[in-house]
């Protein structure tokens, strides 16, 4: 330290005292040197944040449940009839029937399902398919032939809620609603 404080004083002299700093050393060295680390900073900023910013999560938001895009997976689980209601076409005559023997559907994810009461512990063994808005059960025969089946229109759907439309003839149509 001893040995730099003389070269500095004749730096100094030499130079003017605005040009060293105390240690001997150009004070544009000392400036330059600076803007050359804030330069770095400067740059290494906005690639950090565009990196943060680029995320390989581009996860597009899921499908609303509509009837037209349920399929057989939506209606997996098992399902309470709550209100059972008869329209007649062409008219605003209705019978609202009370649901109090706890009918339900229970859907399996291979096809098959059951329907019943809790009540009376009756239960119907059926296959089932969903395509665009319908749902069709099929109840097998005891013989093993295919049986009855029954086309219902989803009006209504979401993961909790199910609207279901048979249509019996002509002049009448059902209306379930039903809850998971």
């Amino acid at each position: 330290m001893f040995q730099i404080l003389p070269v500095v004083c004749r730096l100094n002299e030499q130079f003017g005292e605005k040009r060293f700093d105390g240690r001997g050393i150009p004070k544009t060295f000392v400036v330059n040197h600076m803007i050359k680390k804030m330069k770095r900073y400067i740059l290494l900023i906005p690639a950090i944040l565009i990196m943060a910013a680029c995320s390989k999560k581009n996860n597009p938001a899921p499908a609303r449940l509509t009837p037209s895009n349920a399929n057989a997976t939506d209606l997996v689980g098992k399902w309470t009839v709550i209100t059972d209601t008869i329209f007649l076409k062409g008219s605003s005559q209705f019978n609202t029937k009370p649901v109090n023997d706890a009918s339900y559907f229970t859907f399996e994810a291979d096809g098959t399902g059951n329907l019943g009461t809790t009540s009376s512990g009756l239960e119907g063994l059926f296959n089932y398919t969903v395509n665009n808005g319908t749902l069709i059960l099929t109840i097998p025969n005891p013989n093993g032939s295919t049986g009855v089946y029954a086309t219902y229109s989803i009006y209504n759907i979401t993961k909790s809620t199910l609207g279901l439309r048979l249509s019996n003839n002509n002049n009448t149509y059902e209306d379930a609603w039903l809850t998971k």
